[in-house]
């Protein structure tokens, strides 16, 4: 199996709803995580009629053959390819205490400190110093700023009823040369079948309100398979000239102190996550108009001493006649 990594630009505002808000057509993410991705490719499937794929992708996703990542923003400056990372959910004990000088230098700290809590995510490139500002109790300032777009309110009309109802989604639109990237492994005989099932995905859009126009997408390029160097790891870092060399490179480091989950995760084990540092994002969502029971989930940025694989929970009842899936396996870089 490979790591192979694809840009999704897009053509249409999105509305990627976020159930940790309430679900509200009010309240949007900028990302979408991997279950999401994995229901909208299992859809895709369903509609095109290819239940031969269907069961195929998910025997090999229960396997471990196949992962996804969260997809994460990326944007390009000139000939420069930035790929942005969740930035890790992570204290480290041990790191030297910033001395304040007086009252101003403290009102910078707790500045600085402010929005590094608003960052989510880190370029790549930048993962390192980020970590090495933790480890030495240092406040970390970005050197690239991400602009990935900007969100609306639209207001709308339901018709459906007696009487026309006003109501409001809230949409985000890209800014250009902006997008979401993603991480997949796949087995090789996978690549060219994920390309296409991709595709045909922009065609019929992702997340909500789609049958608004929203969430329509090209691939930004072919999938590219993410090889990594012959050299040992220290002489590669010193080559490093990009995001993609570094994320080749992370996700290389099984052996490292922190594993930082790239998807959302649902343990096999509840205690495998003592130890950890991580939160919970809750994942609901419907299925042939019904509504799910609601769930939590470890969300992307969580990190762990040692890579738990997760798994893929079939939220069918007794009255349906086919699974429900909610992907739920891990795929990790090494911290």
């Amino acid at each position: 199996m490979s790591y192979y990594l694809y840009q999704l630009s897009f053509s249409t505002p999105v509305h990627f709803g976020d159930a940790a808000m309430g679900g509200k057509l009010e309240q949007i993410a900028p990302t979408i995580s991997a279950d999401i991705l994995f229901s909208a490719v299992c859809v895709e499937l369903v509609q095109q009629d290819r239940y031969d794929l269907l069961d195929r992708l998910t025997e090999n996703v229960q396997s471990g053959e196949i992962c996804f990542s969260d997809l994460f923003p990326y944007q390009v400056i000139g000939r420069d390819v930035q790929l942005f990372l969740p930035r890790p959910f992570l204290q480290l004990d041990g790191g030297k205490e910033r001395q304040i000088a007086d009252m101003q230098d403290a009102r910078q700290v707790s500045a600085a400190k402010k929005l590094l809590k608003k960052q989510a995510y880190i370029r790549a490139l930048e993962i390192s110093s980020f970590m090495e500002a933790v480890a030495a109790g240092e406040l970390y300032t970005a050197e690239s700023s991400l602009h990935a777009g900007t969100d609306t309110m639209v207001k709308r009309v339901n018709t459906r009823g007696e009487e026309s109802m006003p109501y409001y989604v809230r949409t985000y639109s890209f800014a250009e040369n902006t997008g979401l990237y993603g991480i997949a492994k796949l087995p090789e005989d996978w690549r060219d079948t994920f390309q296409r099932i991709m595709e045909s995905l922009g065609y019929s859009g992702i997340g909500g309100k789609r049958s608004s126009g929203y969430g329509h997408f090209t691939l930004h390029d072919d999938i590219m398979e993410l090889l990594p160097h012959d050299n040992d790891t220290e002489t590669r870092l010193n080559l490093l000239v990009d995001d993609t060399e570094m994320i080749i490179n992370l996700l290389d480091r099984t052996e490292s102190p922190w594993q930082m989950c790239l998807s959302v995760l649902c343990p096999e084990d509840a205690e495998a996550v003592k130890g950890g540092q991580y939160q919970l994002k809750k994942r609901s969502g419907f299925s042939e108009n019904k509504k799910h029971d609601s769930i939590y989930m470890v969300a992307a940025g969580s990190c762990f001493r040692k890579r738990m694989e997760g798994r893929l929970l079939d939220l069918s009842g007794e009255n349906d006649d086919h699974p429900i899936w909610r992907y739920g396996k891990g795929m990790y870089i090494g911290l």
